[in-house]
């Protein structure tokens, strides 16, 4: 069974890569990488949080089938309500690691390894591409409604996930 990894690569701009370990302290860890990264005059683009994963992957990671993985997702096994990838409409779809490994622990008999990270590195991820992306968005507010807006409303669009 794999483990997850305590490490994350800061990817700017020129898909140049700087490797951050994260230690006891993920956000003080990711923050001053971005800082770094920003001294030098480079603009951080991403945090790879290494949460977009293949069925394959997931299976490797839990010491699974990936057949079993494979029949979760379609909804054949298990009690349904598994994460729908992240991006649907692609021949190889990934699923996010903090999504399939909550849903395991919750609905299966197995024990994924421990995401000691949480999902602050994906947060972290989102934000920084949110933030080279306000300067081209017309309706930055509408966008910030999203975050803000909580579980009393959903924007139109958005994929629910039942709990």
């Amino acid at each position: 069974m794999n483990t997850v990894d305590s490490s994350a690569d800061l990817i700017f701009a020129g898909y140049r890569r700087m490797p951050v370990d994260l230690g006891a302290n993920p956000y003080k860890a990711a923050l001053a990488a971005i800082e770094l990264c920003e001294a030098d005059g480079r603009r951080p683009m991403r945090l790879d949080a290494d949460d977009w994963l293949t069925l394959a992957d997931i299976a490797a990671r839990c010491g699974l089938s990936r057949e079993i993985v494979r029949l979760w997702s379609i909804g054949q096994q298990g009690p349904g309500g598994f994460p729908p990838p992240l991006n649907p409409a692609r021949d190889t779809r990934f699923y996010s690691w903090w999504e399939t490994s909550t849903w395991i622990r919750r609905h299966t008999i197995y024990q994924p390894p421990s995401d000691s990270q949480e999902p602050a590195l994906i947060a972290m991820n989102l934000a920084l591409q949110l933030r080279n992306l306000m300067p081209r968005i017309s309706r930055p507010d509408a966008v910030l409604r999203c975050i803000t807006k909580g579980r009393e409303g959903v924007p139109a669009g958005i994929i629910c996930a039942t709990e």
